[in-house]
């Protein structure tokens, strides 16, 4: 699927695909993309939007499924006006294992005061799940023009289930740009799972006044973080 080419001057937000109904066996979104080289996805000129932009979202249907979510593109989310409106583009709130890898962030720039997050996993883990994250990218570059809040690569909380294994690997989130005072999160994992935090490369950002928190890992005492390139990291506030 392509979608593209969408404008709005109303205050709602936009989601490009959603699942809102019950699914027992596997959820795929794969090969999707929203926008591209033609078209980017959403043109926002409300300088007052109050919904929520995403790009990917699970949920919020309780459902008992392996989620796949795949080689999709996003592209081209413009918010004309500085603008409050949070941007969530991968998000998973329900489901049982997940896997989210190869999927690209191409040269997004987001003019918000609001909270921003590439990945986001707010789902209870279900006991003896596995839960993995890989290969995404940034391609070209990434800009939050609007100052204040936070900002995450990858946001993961749980506090159930039993033997769940949390996995990030090979991901490559680079050349960011941050305005006035949002804080930079980075990866942020705090659940109750066995993870895996390696040979992710995280280089050149540049950041406001906010603090620079490059990886958090908390929530449970079996954990591996290894092998991640940390390089040129820059916050002329701090």
């Amino acid at each position: 699927n392509i979608i593209r080419g969408h404008t709005s001057s109303s205050i709602g937000g936009f989601t490009g695909i959603q699942n809102t109904g019950t699914v027992t066996s596997a959820l795929n979104i794969t090969n999707n993309q929203i926008g591209d080289g033609v078209a980017g996805a959403i043109t926002m000129s409300s300088a007052s939007i109050l919904g929520i932009v995403s790009g990917i979202l699970v949920g919020p249907i309780f459902f008992t499924s392996q989620t796949n979510i795949s080689n999709n593109n996003f592209q081209g989310i413009v918010i004309q006006v500085l603008s409050p409106v949070q941007v969530q583009l991968i998000t998973i709130q329900h489901g049982i294992s997940s896997l989210v890898t190869n999927n690209t962030f191409t040269n997004l720039n987001i003019n918000t005061t609001a909270n921003f997050c590439f990945i986001a996993s707010t789902v209870d883990f279900f006991s003896n799940s596995t839960h993995t994250v890989t290969n995404n990218s940034i391609v070209g570059t990434f800009t939050k023009t609007g100052a204040s809040l936070n900002f995450w690569l990858y946001y993961s909380q749980s506090l159930t289930g039993t033997n769940v294994s949390e996995t990030c690997t090979g991901n490559n989130f680079s050349n960011i740009s941050l305005a006035g005072t949002s804080v930079f999160n980075g990866f942020f994992c705090n659940s109750v799972t066995a993870k895996n935090i390696s040979n992710n490369t995280i280089s050149n950002i540049t950041g406001g006044s906010g603090d620079m928190n490059i990886l958090t890992v908390s929530g449970s005492t079996n954990g591996t973080v290894s092998g991640n390139t940390i390089s040129n990291i820059t916050s002329p506030g701090n």
